[in-house]
């Protein structure tokens, strides 16, 4: 326990401290639900396009390139949603610690809390910079065609 004894319990649970991150918990899922419904209608719009013979590849390695980017996303997303949600339970956990009195229990929550929010924000981030990859690919592919338009 000797971790836990340079820690300022007063300043966590006499102040606001707590309670702010009890909030910014369910703003933050949110978020990652929001992407991960955009991921998920991206997929299953793809899947319909494919079948309706609709969306074309350039070659089976561009194929493979959206099919590997998307299963990429979508384990980023699934790990930062799950992180975040037992976050938030350890968040509610510390709220029950410090309302029964019992300090050293709830700031220890707290900062297991603390550190799985940290973790799901660094899943996120590498989640967006999957999605950045993918789309600087179609962004360089749409430069490469030649559209005519009519005057």
């Amino acid at each position: 326990m000797d971790i836990f004894s340079n820690i300022n319990y007063e300043l966590i649970f006499t102040t606001s401290t707590i309670a702010s991150l009890f909030f910014a918990i369910p703003i933050f899922v949110s978020m990652v639900v929001v992407r991960y419904a955009t991921l998920a209608k991206l997929i299953r719009d793809s899947r319909e396009d494919l079948i309706a013979n609709k969306l074309h590849f350039k070659s089976i390695d561009d194929y493979k390139f959206h099919i590997l980017k998307y299963e990429k996303r979508l384990s980023l997303l699934k790990k930062a949603l799950s992180s975040s949600l037992f976050s938030g339970i350890l968040i509610i956990i510390s709220v029950v610690g410090v309302a029964f009195s019992n300090s050293l229990f709830g700031v220890i929550f707290f900062i297991l809390g603390l550190f799985l929010m940290a973790v799901s924000m660094f899943l996120l981030i590498w989640e967006l910079t999957v999605s950045f990859a993918a789309l600087n690919e179609h962004l360089d592919y749409m430069k490469t065609i030649k559209i005519k338009f009519k005057k």
